[in-house]
């Protein structure tokens, strides 16, 4: 496994979803897909497993995918890659048109944890992109993005189960 060793490597690897990022009209239609996945568009539901409400019925969704990943994966550039896509606004993907998902998603405090977990799901592509490695599950939760969707969660106890996801219409 070849680790990236500075920003401008990550960026160069990480093009394809830098190119993802910059597009516009994200979340724009219904998602379908062929893979055995669980669509939802019910906002509570979704709100459920983005905020883990129900651990007996399914799996932590940020322990889920955190613990996926190989334990020679390095993390050394985390703080590098969260710094740089801040800066960028995520290559401006939160200044786009999300065609409402942030607000739809957003708790009554004004917080919208949509937003919070696509950033960290940003942040950990990055990584995977960092360290030239994909676990399958973080290829999965790629692909629902590059579809249109927002994964938000794991129906069932790991590895048992599907990924849940969010279409926005």
């Amino acid at each position: 496994m070849a680790y990236a060793k500075n920003w401008a490597e990550i960026a160069e690897r990480a093009k394809g979803f830098i190119d993802f990022l910059q597009g516009d009209n994200y979340f724009s239609k219904p998602y379908k897909t062929d893979n055995d996945q669980l669509i939802i568009t019910d906002r509570t539901v979704a709100l459920n497993y983005l905020l883990e409400d129900n651990e007996d019925q399914f799996s932590s969704w940020e322990n889920l995918f955190s613990t996926q990943f190989p334990e020679n994966f390095s993390f050394e550039l985390s703080l590098r890659i969260h710094y740089n896509l801040s800066k960028t606004n995520y290559y401006g993907f939160f200044k786009k048109n999300l065609n409402g998902l942030l607000e739809r998603l957003e708790m009554n405090d004004g917080i919208c944890v949509a937003e919070e977990m696509m950033e960290i799901h940003f942040d950990k592509i990055f990584n995977c992109y960092a360290n030239d490695d994909f676990p399958p599950i973080w290829q999965e939760i790629l692909q629902v993005y590059y579809e249109g969707g927002l994964p938000c969660g794991w129906s069932g106890i790991y590895p048992e189960g599907k990924m849940v996801v969010f279409s926005n219409f």
